[in-house]
């Protein structure tokens, strides 16, 4: 058991599973499956490198595409031991004999894998087995988001991306949304989709709230649906996207077909055909925008209940401190913005380089708060900014129904504790509500790059005529991001400046020696003292031959000033020059004798 290629067994290396699933299976076909009896498959697997596989008995769709996985399509995740996976299931649809057992170890999930491994198959099995008896779990709660990551803040977690040939696109899941930039539409609507990987629970006669964000660059119809594992439809609808316009999806799901818990969750992007005559409607290539996808169970059997009413002074905000960084929180940033967040040291910081054109290109939410309709509750939180600006709190129902909020005014570098009472309208609410906090573009006026930091957030429900604390602001200097134009203009600011200072520097020198040389020729008692100095006079003529005259060595002095003043603006020069010429004057004036007498008394100080 210890070598991968075991005696009897299915092993295979791969070094690149491909984009598709399907792209490398194992295969057996004329299976017979019987209407209404129930079978157990079995299989052993492992491989070299973790990963899944999936694996079905299915229809054979050779002649008409139709590949209905009677057992549905079960995930297997290998690791690098033997592992026994099995599926029970019942066949309910007619009895097929020439079903097909596949097992699919190509791009599973859409995660394509390039590095080489090998994968060992083992002891496939099915047999007939005695009726099970359904699982029983219970039932969906109303008002929870059934949707897992519906809103894209953790990427691609809990999504596939399913795109088949001939269909092409590519595919993001960054800045909270799911981005599909589209290059060819396939030839059907499922060559291009978008699949919610987790399993859904529809119940008989329960409705459910479908709500969801989508934008397209050309005018074009997608559609989603419900399907169970043999694809059956359970419910959906085809959008009409008009280019450019952001589509908010709001819709009634009732649940007449049975029970159903594994139901997949699918937004078909490909080739729209019409459902009746099945011809092609134009399906424009184009890039699509998707958030905020959210389905909540909202009735049992037809009744709208009530949310279970809230005791007053009821922390309604989870992890409000931050404690747990961003746990249970999630943020949106619009294309249009640019936003780095970061959830330590108890806070949530904001560096808005751009804030979009909205003000709901950059916000802070949590979900899934059980409010009431015309109830009053207290919000506190301290929020700051590194600019004066104002942000926008809300709480939004399904649809984006508008519930309540109120708008803070924020001073630059002042931390602000704020304490409101927020009073909700008085109109129903389905589910739960949204906390939001949006830091966009508010009015016409371009805000500048800057940074909000956010922290102790509380929100519980207030007793009628409950009045809100004092709100106070203290100083708390709050730093911008640093932006490319900022750093440029500081590296080009850095790079100028240091040849001024080394001007200044050189300037400095010079006027030292020049004052210097000025009284050491005009004032005989005084010596010289500074390190210019004596550069200046042992490089002077007259240090080295003491025998040459008082011209030769004024005329060097006078030399050597212009030399150490070239770079020095023309007041400079004149000075010197100026200098020189009294220089020479009094010079002219001293006797010889002297003169050099005072020269050899200086060279000795100097020699010492």
């Amino acid at each position: 058991m210890d070598s991968l290629n075991e005696k009897d067994a299915f092993s295979m290396d791969i070094t690149d599973t491909g984009d598709q699933d399907w792209y490398i299976q194992l295969k057996q076909g004329g299976i017979k499956l019987e209407k209404d009896k129930w079978y157990k498959l079995s299989f052993d697997a492992k491989s070299t490198v973790d990963r899944e596989i999936m694996y079905a008995l299915q229809r054979d769709g050779t002649s008409d595409d139709d590949w209905t996985p009677y057992s549905g399509q079960p995930k297997a995740a290998l690791t690098a031991g033997f592992q026994t996976f099995e599926k029970v299931f019942q066949m309910k649809s007619d009895t097929d004999a020439n079903t097909i057992l596949s097992i699919s170890i190509g791009a599973v999930g859409g995660k394509q894998i390039a590095q080489k491994h090998t994968i060992v198959i083992d002891n496939i099995n099915l047999e007939e087995t005695e009726p099970q008896e359904e699982p029983v779990e219970p039932p969906v709660d109303p008002g929870a988001n059934m949707i897992q990551n519906g809103d894209f803040a953790e990427g691609d977690v809990h999504w596939t991306n399913a795109v088949t040939v001939p269909g092409e696109a590519d595919v993001s899941f960054a800045d909270g949304k799911a981005v599909y930039q589209i290059h060819n539409v396939g030839e059907e609507d499922w060559n291009v989709q978008l699949k919610h990987t987790e399993p859904l629970t529809l119940e008989q006669g329960a409705s459910y709230q479908v709500t969801m964000k989508i934008k397209s660059t050309e005018s074009r119809t997608v559609k989603y649906a419900f399907l169970n594992p043999t694809y059956d439809w359970y419910g959906g609808e085809d959008l009409v996207l008009t280019a450019n316009e952001e589509k908010a999806v709001d819709f009634k799901l009732n649940v007449e077909k049975p029970t159903e818990r594994e139901i997949t969750f699918v937004l078909s992007m490909g080739q729209i055909k019409d459902n009746e005559t099945s011809e092609l409607i134009s399906t424009p290539a184009s890039t699509i925008e998707i958030d905020d996808i959210c389905v909540v169970k909202i009735s049992e059997g037809g009744d709208t209940p009530e949310n279970p009413p809230v005791e007053v002074e009821t922390e309604l905000i989870q992890n409000g401190d931050f404690a747990s960084g961003k746990e249970k929180w999630s943020y949106y940033v619009d294309n249009t913005a640019t936003v780095t967040t970061d959830f330590t040291q108890n806070k949530a910081r904001y560096e808005i380089t751009k804030a979009g054109t909205a003000d709901w290109n950059v916000q802070l939410k949590q979900k899934g708060l059980t409010m009431e309709a015309g109830a009053s509750y207290k919000l506190e939180m301290k929020i700051g900014a590194s600019i004066d600006r104002d942000v926008k709190v809300a709480f939004m129902g399904a649809g984006d129904a508008w519930h309540g909020g109120t708008d803070i005014s924020l001073t630059k570098d002042k931390l602000k504790s704020v304490s409101r009472i927020i009073k909700l309208e008085d109109k129903e609410i389905i589910g739960t509500l949204s906390f939001q906090i949006s830091l966009g573009q508010l009015g016409e006026t371009e805000l500048v790059a800057h940074a909000v930091e956010i922290s102790d957030i509380s929100l519980t429900k207030a007793e009628s005529g409950a009045t809100a604390d004092e709100e106070t602001e203290t100083d708390q200097m709050i730093i911008s991001p640093e932006t490319e134009e900022e750093s440029n203009s500081e590296e080009t600011d850095t790079q100028d400046k240091q040849p001024v200072l080394e001007e200044e520097d050189s300037n400095s020198e010079t006027d030292t020696t020049s004052d210097v040389e000025e009284s050491e020729f005009t004032t005989e008692e005084e010596s010289p003292e500074t390190e210019t100095e004596s550069e200046t006079e042992e490089e002077s003529p007259e240090t080295e031959t003491e025998t040459e005259t008082e011209s030769e060595t004024e005329e060097s002095f006078e030399t050597e000033t212009e030399s150490e003043t070239e770079e020095e603006s023309s007041e400079t020069k004149s000075e010197t020059e100026e200098e020189s010429f009294e220089t020479e004057t009094e010079s002219e004036t001293e006797e010889s004798s002297e003169t050099k007498s005072e020269t050899e008394k200086e060279l000795s100080e100097i020699e010492l």
